[in-house]
């Protein structure tokens, strides 16, 4: 459980601390499992929850004009000396107070429902498939955590981890909108992947066009990417350049293949692993650049790690403990 749940006091601080996990893009699956744990041990858990994304979804109706002149005249509610598990629900309250919401008619308030929701996890290995109400459908990849909630105004994911590509109805009324850590990604319909992993985020677009953005609401970056082009990011750097995508390559998982073209060993790796009930450990740090090309079945990872030694000279070794090693 994350430190700044641990250390929270009441459950709004508990409700806080973990909305603000949840959307940070560290969020491991025993971090997923205690949350949906705690959120369902007690009704207050879950009210506290309800309220913060509430008000979330309410401040996303407010004109980004107005909302930055708010932010930038408000003032701290508290001293700068209180715990820092206090910040979030402090800054929320702080909106409210200063009575940003009542400025455009907007209550928030425990009565904001999706009118639908959903989970998406697909265990390592595994993909899935979920169509929406809208049309809309989701192919999942391997080790994929997220949630769905459809709002009246828009339609909402949280990515928490995995790889998910997009095939969006449109909808130019209802905003279809990706969050992935710090960044997310707007549209109104078009076919789109999005691979957040290891707090790094990569988005491609098949067609269409999407709105990457990335940052605060009152300085935010945005790349506007067409078919055909991706843009990757990493937490806690800026927004890349928009690039030309190889969709043949990102895109061959969604048939059950692993393309690499001159990919880096470490690299190749680290994508099958994704595909491993045990990840392998990596211990070729000569080799680590060493480049790889080929095309493989993401069906069968344990035969493609086993096929290394005849690109590569390394070896592999099981452990003790069934893990597979690398070496050189």
């Amino acid at each position: 459980m994350p430190p700044d749940v641990l250390n929270a006091a009441t459950a709004q601080d508990q409700a806080a601390a973990w909305f603000s996990h949840l959307r940070s893009g560290e969020a491991s699956p025993e971090d997923w499992r205690a949350f949906e744990q705690w959120r369902q041990s007690d009704q207050e858990h879950d009210r506290c929850y309800r309220h913060l994304e509430a008000i979330w979804q309410a401040t996303l109706q407010i004109p980004e004009s107005e909302l930055r002149a708010a932010l930038r005249a408000s003032r701290p509610l508290a001293p700068v000396n209180k715990p820092r598990r206090r910040f979030a629900w402090g800054m929320t309250a702080g909106l409210c107070a200063a009575g940003v919401l009542a400025a455009v008619g907007i209550r928030a308030s425990l009565d904001i429902e999706p009118s639908y929701q959903a989970a998406l996890t697909t265990p390592r290995g595994l993909h899935e498939e979920l169509r929406l109400p809208d049309g809309s459908t989701l192919m999942a990849n391997t080790g994929t955590r997220a949630q769905i909630r459809f709002y009246e105004n828009e339609r909402v994911v949280d990515l928490y981890a995995g790889e998910v590509f997009f095939d969006v109805q449109p909808d130019r009324s209802r905003p279809f909108v990706v969050h992935a850590g710090q960044s997310r990604v707007v549209v109104t319909g078009t076919r789109f992947n999005v691979l957040h992993e290891q707090q790094q985020l990569q988005v491609t677009v098949e067609s269409g066009s999407v709105k990457v953005q990335q940052g605060a609401w009152w300085d935010r970056d945005t790349r506007l990417l067409e078919r055909g082009q991706s843009v990757y990011t990493a937490e806690d750097a800026p927004l890349g350049q928009v690039q030309k995508a190889d969709l043949d390559t990102s895109l061959a998982w969604r048939n059950g293949m692993i393309v690499f073209e001159n990919t880096p060993l470490e690299q190749a790796v680290a994508q099958i692993n994704r595909y491993l009930p045990q990840a392998a450990v990596f211990d070729a740090p000569r080799f680590a650049s060493y480049k790889v090309a080929g095309v493989f079945s993401v069906n069968e990872p344990l035969a493609l790690i086993h096929t290394l030694p005849d690109l590569v000279p390394v070896k592999v070794q099981t452990l003790p403990s069934g893990q597979l090693r690398i070496s050189e």
